[in-house]
């Protein structure tokens, strides 16, 4: 029996709804759940074994997802991000870097460029889906070095090294539609400072870093 419980949520009726967790799928396994237009996904993934299941909300039941023609990936270690039809997925085979698109309707699993992506692998990797580029970010150096996958050409693209953001643990990545922004919390570790840059993909550049700190505030304009 697995350890994994589901719920969802009722907007109408305000309520939690306990949700039976899917039949068939490996347990005990590394678990993402991808919130796609026809419904969220259930990807259950046990070393180099993959079960999918998509949750039918009028019928309120898991159907499977069909795995016809699956890579062997490394599955606990892969990353993910979610398409209007589909997702990508980036993972390990025999130490290589692969990078694979799956399309649910017809379900097919094709094989993307992984050359480029020159960052290590690990568990620090930041990841940024805006919908038509796949950032990665990575520390190095004491400053954020990083890539990004541009769908349309099917290639990656290094971050420029000029003005690259300072880089802390605590740092947090998001996507405004516009621009990349880091932003790096108030902790101990680093002086009880915020930091942040933004990154503007159209120009391919840093636009500006903040530095605050509870007694002065700088702002540094970079001119690349």
């Amino acid at each position: 029996e697995s350890d994994w419980r589901a719920s969802r949520f009722n907007r109408a009726s305000q309520a939690w709804e306990t949700m039976a967790m899917p039949a068939g799928l490996p347990w005990p396994a590394t678990v993402t759940l991808l919130d796609l237009p026809e419904g969220p996904v259930l990807l259950a993934g046990v070393e180099s074994v993959l079960a999918g299941a998509r949750y039918n909300l009028p019928e309120r039941a898991w159907e499977p997802v069909s795995t016809n023609g699956i890579p062997v990936l490394e599955w606990a270690g892969a990353k993910w991000a979610e398409l209007t039809n589909g997702w990508l997925v980036l993972g390990r085979s025999g130490g290589e870097v692969q990078l694979w698109r799956y399309q649910t309707s017809p379900p097919t699993w094709q094989r993307l460029a992984a050359a480029g992506f020159s960052l290590n692998w690990g568990s620090v990797l930041q990841t940024v889906w805006t919908g038509a580029e796949w950032y990665w970010l990575e520390a190095q150096g004491g400053v954020w070095r990083g890539t990004r996958y541009v769908v349309a050409s099917n290639q990656w693209v290094d971050l420029p090294a000029m003005n690259a953001p300072l880089a802390h643990a605590a740092t947090q990545c998001l996507w405004t539609e516009k621009e990349l922004i880091l932003v790096n919390v108030a902790v101990a570790s680093t002086g009880n400072t915020v930091y942040s840059a933004r990154f503007d993909p159209l120009n391919n550049r840093s636009i500006c870093q903040f530095i605050m700190s509870e007694k002065k505030i700088r702002t540094t304009i970079n001119i690349d």
